[in-house]
């Protein structure tokens, strides 16, 4: 048979295991989803230079052949 205090151990193990898990899961997953907006949104800024250099060149361009 096992004892009480061997069961109120393993209670206590199950609270104080559990309850950070539980709680870094959700600071990671919070942390994981910024770190994904940040990602997204420096693909977009990247992507919107790459087209405003696109657009400097074409209009540089234009310039040389008017003159």
């Amino acid at each position: 048979m096992i004892s009480k205090t061997k069961i109120l151990y393993n209670k206590y193990l199950l609270y104080t295991i559990y309850l950070p898990s539980n709680k870094l899961k959700v600071y990671i997953r919070s942390i994981l989803v910024a770190h994904n907006f940040k990602m997204i949104f420096e693909n977009h800024i990247y992507a919107c230079g790459i087209e405003v250099r696109r657009l400097y060149r074409i209009l540089k361009f234009k310039n040389f052949e008017n003159e």
